[in-house]
């Protein structure tokens, strides 16, 4: 009977061990995404950056135009300098969406992972139970409710009046 015990306990500790598993992969996912927002947050402040910058030029120029400066020139500083900012920030504002579909599809495999192992772990359970059981079987079962003890390999003698011949 204690080869069958020490199968169940082994399955306990296995399951144990497979929530474990899946807490340390759980705490991985939120770090993976809490990585992603702190990503997104200073690409953000990058291209907040980049739309001061065209602001700050867009402003200069327009200063030049009205202390004299050529009309035309000033037009088209005003509108590169616009074209190359708005394509800068769609580009940032493009990598923000990367990076937060990384950083959740990362947070994704991770909780995967816990699920298998939690699933691997029950698996495991189930064959440390039936290896105590098998271990049991061949050592033989204790009967329980029983005054005497059988030892294997020896022969076996039937009480008297046991078959009706006595």
């Amino acid at each position: 009977m204690s080869q069958l015990i020490a199968g169940v306990v082994n399955g306990f500790s296995a399951i144990l061990g497979g929530q474990s598993k899946q807490t340390m992969y759980n705490r991985k996912a939120a770090d993976a995404r809490l990585s992603g927002r702190i990503t997104a947050i200073n690409l953000q402040m990058k291209g907040a950056q980049i739309l001061s910058k065209v602001n700050s030029i867009m402003s200069t120029s327009l200063a030049r135009s009205q202390v004299g400066g050529g009309a035309t020139n000033i037009t088209a500083v005003q509108t590169g300098s616009l074209k190359y900012g708005v394509r800068d920030y769609s580009t940032v504002k493009d990598n923000i969406d990367i990076q937060l579909g990384r950083a959740e599809g990362q947070a994704q495999d991770y909780i995967y992972a816990g699920e298998v192992a939690v699933a691997n772990s029950y698996m495991e359970a189930m064959a440390s139970v039936a290896g105590g059981h098998a271990r049991q079987s061949q050592l033989g079962y204790p009967e329980f409710g029983s005054k005497s003890v059988t030892v294997p390999n020896t022969p076996y003698t039937a009480p008297s009046g046991m078959y009706g011949g006595d």
